[in-house]
């Protein structure tokens, strides 16, 4: 089975305050983005399609330099307008996989990835690495607390987001770019969700 990753890096980061975008700076003497790219390489996810931000051709370039087998796309104004360019740029290859990661995630650990997609080679449609909800929840407004929230059942969804290729595909082809809404919930299929990782926190 092939797998094939697109890293949705079209983000100004503008939330951050950075000079930069926040996938391109620097996290031990490695640009973020990078520290993804290689695990899924070294885990054999191949090719990785990373989607830019427009103007952000050369800051990718950049960072990638002297990385084997990663190609860029430019992105669309929303994220799914972003993903989908990203599919399209595997339609040649069309892997059996895809999984879909944030490039603000640079914790990306190689039995994640072992579990994705060990996940859908045992059969499941689409499967994301989970944490449980670990904090307290309440429910608020007027600038005071209304009520508790339960925990149960609860989980935190990480990325990537894997998927079998052709259905996922098929799904975000029939969505309007200017729809919002989360790839898990796009596939409209069950998740499994194997254990995440507390590294895997957004820079």
């Amino acid at each position: 089975m092939r797998a094939a990753a697109i890293i949705v890096a079209a983000g100004s980061g503008e939330r951050a305050g950075a000079e930069i975008p926040k996938q391109y700076k620097m996290l031990g003497g490695i640009p973020v983005l990078v520290w993804s790219v290689r695990a899924l390489l070294a885990a054999e996810v191949n090719p990785v399609v990373v989607v830019i931000g427009a103007g952000h051709a050369q800051l990718f370039q950049d960072a990638v330099a002297g990385e084997p087998e990663v190609v860029a796309v430019i992105g669309g104004s929303t994220r799914t307008a972003s993903v989908r360019a990203g599919l399209a740029a595997l339609n040649a290859a069309r892997p059996d996989f895809v999984l879909i990661h944030d490039a603000a995630r640079p914790g990306l650990r190689a039995q994640t990835i072992r579990d994705l997609l060990g996940a859908l080679s045992s059969g499941a449609v689409a499967a994301a690495p989970a944490l449980p909800v670990a904090d307290a929840l309440k429910r608020a407004g007027d600038a005071r607390v209304i009520e508790d929230v339960s925990r149960e059942g609860l989980v935190r969804v990480q990325t990537p987001q894997a998927f079998r290729f052709a259905p996922l595909a098929a799904a975000y082809g029939a969505l309007p770019d200017n729809v919002s809404t989360t790839t898990t919930s796009r596939s409209r299929a069950p998740l499994a969700c194997p254990c995440g990782s507390w590294r895997a926190i957004r820079a």
